[in-house]
């Protein structure tokens, strides 16, 4: 799968280099917080496969979860450079039940339709202190216990 859209994981004059850059140029001109230029975008080839993924897990009727470095909701300096694009992707899916990311080390946590997203806390900044979490996925649940940081969650999809 080709590279993703990004100014700093990419040579300077690469295609996905200067997508990212745009991307981040018109992000700043509509004052979204999340045009840094240390946040990163999904490209087409990325949607395409995670389209048909998602379509596949719908039409067999199995929960899906979505793991990516960086999160989409809620907005956030930290999110996705095309986080309303995957956020819409994600929206077409009542079985996503879950969007799991990182990136933001301070951690996050929102409901968007039926999904749950949850941006674990980083523990870069902790000297004294872990962060890690145990997920157990049940039937009609997700429980994710955490540790150090890291707060419990208990979801429900009944």
């Amino acid at each position: 799968m080709p590279k993703s859209v990004s100014a700093f994981a990419n040579p300077p004059e690469s295609t996905c280099a200067l997508m990212a850059e745009e991307w981040i140029d018109q992000l700043q001109i509509e004052q979204q917080p999340n045009g840094q230029i240390y946040n990163g975008g999904i490209g087409a080839a990325q949607f395409t496969w995670l389209n048909a993924q998602l379509k596949d897990s719908f039409e067999k009727a199995q929960f899906a979860i979505v793991c990516c470095h960086y999160p989409v909701y809620p907005k956030n300096k930290h999110n996705l450079l095309n986080d309303e694009a995957l956020l819409h992707t994600l929206a077409k899916y009542s079985n996503v039940r879950l969007f799991l990311a990182g990136h933001n080390h301070e951690g996050a946590f929102g409901q968007y339709l039926d999904s749950y997203f949850i941006t674990l806390p980083g523990m870069v900044e902790t000297y004294d202190e872990n962060a890690y979490a145990i997920m157990c996925l049940g039937e009609n649940t997700i429980n994710i216990k955490g540790f150090g940081r890291v707060p419990d969650y208990n979801l429900n999809f009944e």
